[in-house]
């Protein structure tokens, strides 16, 4: 029971460090959007600001650069983080479990994050969802792609997939899984998941997809693959056009191709792969 307490009391003090640096990261892109307007309305010889206008023009600012504040945040959590690793003199990779994999592994990473991209995402379309939710979704995914081409390839589907990885993937899932059944641990981690990325929906197709990188993550031993994973998704979502992916086939089928493909994928990733149990049980040790 004590060692249920402490790996889960870790998990979620990492998950908490995650979501508090996002909250700085906003109040720092806030402070900073306020400074800009401000020296703007200087120069101008503007003497009296609107608040109001003001707090409108700060909003606007920070959600057409919502990347600024992603990597204000990852920066923030990855500092924090590698210094409780320097005190802690725990090493970093061991911790997340960032380990080399092969070629075989990356590709058929990249096959899972294809399949479960035509189950999961066009899988939602066949389902009687009530239409206020879907234009909810709609809405959300509109704000991520209002983001500068810049923001949509450094933030969005580079620094967000690699940072969300180390941090449910690799720290939370290897504290959870220590304290719990493994079965409980991914429910746990993908529902936390979920839930940071908002509207309902959105939530759930993010929790269902949680499930499927974590379980690569358990039969591979590493969140190298589902950086990739991660990666290909965001990629897919923030720099292809909505409408530019048209397949001429009934969404019934690209489900069912979608399927097969990642049920492979899945199958087949992670066999034949060594993995490092010398550094897992390392880990628990210091742990």
């Amino acid at each position: 029971m004590k060692n249920f307490f402490k790996q889960t009391g870790k998990a979620f003090c990492y998950f908490g460090t995650y979501m508090v640096c996002q909250l700085l990261a906003t109040f720092i892109m806030m402070a900073g959007c306020s400074a800009v307007l401000g020296f703007k309305a200087g120069m101008a010889g503007e003497t009296a600001v609107n608040t109001a206008d003001m707090g409108t023009e700060v909003q606007n600012m920070i959600l057409g650069n919502m990347g600024i504040v992603l990597i204000i945040n990852a920066i923030l959590a990855l500092v924090i983080y590698l210094i409780v690793m320097k005190i802690r003199k725990h090493k970093f990779t061991e911790e997340v479990a960032i380990k080399k994999v092969g070629v075989k592994t990356i590709i058929l990473a990249v096959a899972a994050a294809i399949g479960a991209i035509c189950v999961i995402d066009y899988g939602v379309d066949l389902l009687p969802i009530p239409e206020a939710l879907m234009t909810g979704l709609e809405k959300s995914t509109g704000e991520v792609s209002e983001m500068p081409f810049w923001q949509d390839v450094l933030a969005a589907s580079i620094i967000v997939p690699i940072m969300e990885e180390i941090v449910f993937r690799g720290f939370m899932f290897s504290r959870l899984d220590k304290a719990m059944p493994t079965w409980l641990a991914v429910i746990i981690t993908s529902v936390a998941f979920g839930l940071v990325h908002g509207q309902m929906i959105w939530a759930l197709l993010a929790t269902l997809t949680g499930v499927v990188f974590n379980i690569v993550r358990i039969k591979t031993g590493s969140i190298v693959p589902t950086i990739i994973m991660h990666i290909v998704n965001n990629s897919l979502a923030s720099l292809v056009p909505e409408g530019a992916i048209n397949f001429e086939v009934p969404t019934v089928a690209v489900v069912l191709i979608g399927a097969v493909l990642l049920t492979v994928s899945l199958y087949f990733i992670g066999r034949g792969e060594k993995k490092d149990e010398d550094a897992e049980v390392a880990v628990a040790n210091v742990a």
